[in-house]
């Protein structure tokens, strides 16, 4: 079961609360990491965004697995508004949980995947660092091919120009 979410206009994005008490949002900005090429634009990209809004920390123990479901059902109507929307998710390492992160997002999309949908990995080593991305796009997409090859080079969008 999923929490109830919803739209907030004001903030452009979608917010829920679990029954601890803890506040999330969720959001998509559009990314441009694909486009690096001179084969053109690749419309429709996004970067999904998951905050922790606010959370008494003692009361934010354990896991709870609506909150699976909630992104779920918010990546879905996401998808189900436009299949022809690419998803990357990048895993944040600020406090060194981005591997933990990684594995989470892969497991629920190997749970959730109803819609058609392809995932590609990639661990991106940018100066020394390592990144932990995914990649989202319904098997129907007009640009899939051109889609999934610039994912495999991404890197390239994080070099900089000479």
């Amino acid at each position: 079961m999923a929490y109830q979410f919803y739209w907030n206009d004001q903030i452009g994005m979608y917010s829920f609360i679990t029954d601890k008490g803890v506040s999330y949002g969720v959001s998509f900005l559009e990314d441009f990491t694909l486009d690096f090429d001179e084969d053109g634009l690749i419309e429709n990209v996004y970067q999904i965004i998951l905050e922790q809004i606010k959370s008494d920390q003692s009361n934010n123990k354990g896991f709870d697995d609506e909150i699976a479901h909630t992104i779920r059902d918010i990546v879905v109507k996401f998808f189900l508004s436009d299949r022809h929307k690419v998803l990357v998710y990048v895993c944040d390492n600020n406090d060194n949980k981005a591997l933990g992160r990684s594995i989470l997002f892969n497991k629920w999309f190997v749970q959730f995947n109803s819609l058609g949908l392809y995932k590609f990995d990639k661990v991106l080593d940018i100066d020394g660092r390592k990144i932990y991305t995914s990649l989202l796009v319904h098997k129907e997409n007009a640009q899939f091919d051109v889609i999934v090859k610039r994912y495999q080079g991404i890197e390239q969008s994080f070099k900089p120009e000479e």
